[in-house]
């Protein structure tokens, strides 16, 4: 078909084939003909290669960051949303033509073979949407032609061409066998327009513009006006780029369903690329079943509206669902293309149908999504399911979808300040994905869930210590402590520590993480069962303080060696010293890395109260050489110690020994260094006493 020319984007960065650089050399030599052949090369050059290469450069959202102070092409500069329309970008310059710079609405191309600039003026932009799916622009050329340039999906180029069916066919067969291949495809058409139409078009298209806050009505004149002009199209060719899966990308997926996270792909290509994709990343396997919902498939009879039919197609799925085996439903997965998904959003009931069956799957599928339907998924799993949603994009398009996530995560080796702004975090490849969630991830939530709970745990020692002295002092309103006391424990004593092991801790190695992906499940430490034990523990131990305390000082037969008996000052100097000793006893404990950081911060605590009780005795006249010169005193502070975590310690043990957690023996196989362990684990070789069989 000499009408076609198969255009392959091997990768951006990808050195472009020798059949390229023969094709800058013909199109120099026929750069103003119609229509030759060269017979040697026996390509066919012409007006219609030369269309799709503006095509290419003005059919795009591309703007400049230093918008009308650029001489030259410098693909660095140039604000691109979408790897597709940089690889086009990029194709054109091979072939000689270079997109400089967009100014207001003027679009500045540097024509190698000429040597000169082009200055062609965008007229009107009609941008790409979900139910159209193609994106248009008028283009008035320097010798004043007016051209409109259309490029999109298959189905929507094809039902808006002047061609006979049998070429229609024979393009679709093209497309299908690129997209089964896993390649991403768009087709490019263009019509001619006189003075005369356009002025007829732009007239008509402010009026409607100016009035579409009127009502939904005139919004959807608008674009039935829109697809009006698209008709009788003149087809000019196909782009074919194809995308190669970074290193690791199939390893981080494999990571991701193992960790047992749910995963949406929401992307704007085909279905059938799409689907090519996640098999060959190990998203879905090949023997996987999947339920389809697109209400313009051919083989769906409409025999209502489209969203009824939507509604229906989600009941008939849910239906076939439920029939299957349990062993079979673990490997199914969801396709629903970004107009069925709109149509079914639109009723609260069924949305809610939707994605509690979507949450039965581990993974869903949403092909042709506009950035609009993305944002809108990411907002209804974030706000209406109370989930963490964590979004992963690689352009522009993906920015809104990452602004109402909760976590946004961008992948591009040189990310722009605008992505950054709306990412929360931005890694070079998709493997570091792996790196970031299952070990950064990991020890920032087991280091944030103690440093919650800690809080919890030392206020409630602290303060309810309060309530059992005034139980002793009959609620006289004589206070235990100094104001002061107050404000340097939660300085010095018990903040200084707790935060040194939120920034250092480390409760498994990073290679025993990257390893076993399924520990970041069992990573959530801050569940109300979890918050309830940490505060009885501090009631717990508050109680053991103040009991031992006052049990051996408040006795008639325990004296100085002055001669004088227990007072309110050596009380209060136990008590703090108990309590304080049991704060950073507990923190050791936990701790599992033991770095000489933060042990030296937890004994310079300890350093830190010997100066404050110096200082304190100094002030109110009172001599702390006294109480520390007591035996009594040497004896009833490790007892206190040993009262308060000798029960932990068993409870701790024999959990561990005879009904152990997951995370208790993937513990042991760091600690042993055991992990050819690891490999029997996954194969359920080991399994802990506390696990669910599908676990």
């Amino acid at each position: 078909n000499n009408n076609q020319k198969k255009i392959i984007d091997r990768k951006i960065q990808r050195k472009f084939s020798e059949s390229w650089k023969k094709m800058k050399n013909i199109l120099e030599q026929y750069n103003n003909s119609e229509s030759s052949r060269n017979q040697k090369d026996g390509i066919i050059i012409g007006k219609k290669e030369i269309d799709f290469i503006y095509c290419c450069l003005l059919n795009n959202s591309v703007v400049s960051l230093d918008s009308g102070n650029l001489e030259k092409f410098d693909e660095n500069r140039l604000q691109i949303e979408s790897y597709d329309e940089k690889s086009l970008i990029l194709f054109a310059h091979k072939c000689g033509f270079s997109f400089i710079d967009r100014f207001k609405d003027q679009v500045t191309i540097f024509n190698d073979f000429t040597q000169q600039n082009e200055i062609i003026e965008i007229l009107l932009t009609f941008p790409f949407t979900s139910n159209r799916q193609r994106m248009s622009v008028i283009c008035k050329f320097p010798n004043n032609s007016i051209v409109l340039y259309c490029k999109g999906s298959s189905s929507a180029i094809l039902s808006s061409c002047k061609e006979e069916n049998e070429i229609k066919n024979q393009i679709r067969e093209q497309v299908n066998e690129f997209t089964c291949e896993g390649n991403r495809t768009l087709l490019m058409a263009k019509k001619e327009l006189t003075d005369e139409e356009y002025e007829n078009i732009y007239n008509n298209f402010m009026s409607l513009k100016s009035t579409q806050r009127e009502g939904s009505s005139k919004k959807i004149q608008k674009n039935d006006f829109i697809n009006e002009i698209e008709k009788d199209l003149e087809f000019i060719g196909i782009s074919v780029s194809q995308e190669e899966l970074q290193e690791g990308v199939a390893s981080t997926i494999s990571a991701l369903k193992h960790a047992k996270i749910k995963t949406w792909v929401l992307t704007g290509d085909s279905e059938e690329s799409t689907i090519t994709i996640a098999k060959s990343s190990s998203l879905v396997s090949n023997s996987s079943s999947y339920f389809r919902l697109n209400v313009n498939s051919e083989d769906i009879l409409i025999k209502f509206d489209k969203q009824s039919s939507a509604i229906t197609l989600l009941n008939k799925a849910i239906d076939l669902y439920k029939k299957k085996d349990e062993s079979i439903r673990s490997d199914c997965f969801l396709t629903i293309d970004g107009n069925t998904l709109e149509l079914i959003m639109q009723d609260p009931k069924s949305s809610e149908l939707l994605f509690e069956f979507a949450s039965e799957l581990l993974t869903v599928i949403c092909f042709s999504a506009s950035p609009h339907q993305k944002a809108m998924i990411s907002k209804y799993l974030k706000e209406k399911k109370n989930k963490s949603v964590l979004a992963i994009g690689d352009g522009y398009n993906d920015i809104p979808m990452l602004y109402k996530s909760s976590v946004g995560v961008y992948i591009n080796q040189n990310p722009k300040i605008e992505v950054i702004r709306a990412s929360d975090y931005c890694i070079p490849q998709f493997k570091h994905l792996k790196q970031l969630l299952f070990v950064h991830g990991h020890w920032n939530q087991s280091r944030l869930a103690f440093v919650t709970l800690f809080s919890f745990y030392k206020n409630f020692v602290f303060l309810t210590i309060h309530f059992w002295f005034g139980i002793f002092n009959y609620w006289s309103g004589q206070e235990l402590f100094d104001d002061w006391y107050l404000s340097v424990f939660h300085i010095l004593f018990s903040t200084i520590p707790v935060i040194a092991y939120g920034c250092f801790e480390t409760d498994l190695s990073a290679k025993t993480l990257r390893k076993m992906p399924i520990v970041y499940r069992y990573g959530r430490k801050l569940s109300q069962p979890h918050i309830i034990s940490w505060i009885f523990r501090g009631i717990f131990h508050s109680f053991v303080a103040f009991s031992v305390s006052f049990l051996f000082l408040f006795n008639s037969d325990i004296w100085f060696g002055t001669g004088k008996t227990a007072d309110l000052f050596l009380f209060q100097k136990s008590i703090f010293t108990c309590v304080i000793s049991i704060l950073l006893i507990q923190i050791l404990l936990k701790s599992h890395s033991h770095r000489y950081f933060t042990t030296i911060i937890n004994f310079a605590s300890i350093l830190f109260w010997i100066i404050f009780a110096f200082i304190d005795s100094k002030i109110n006249s009172s001599n702390i050489m006294d109480t520390w010169s007591m035996s009594i005193f040497w004896l009833f502070v490790p007892l206190c110690l040993v009262i308060s975590f000798l029960p932990i310690i068993i409870y701790d043990v024999y959990k561990k020994l005879f009904s152990p957690s997951l995370f208790d023996i993937i513990k042991e196989i760091q600690f042993l260094n055991l992990f050819q362990r690891i490999k029997m684990l996954q194969n359920e070789q080991i399994r802990p006493n506390n696990l669910l069989p599908d676990e």
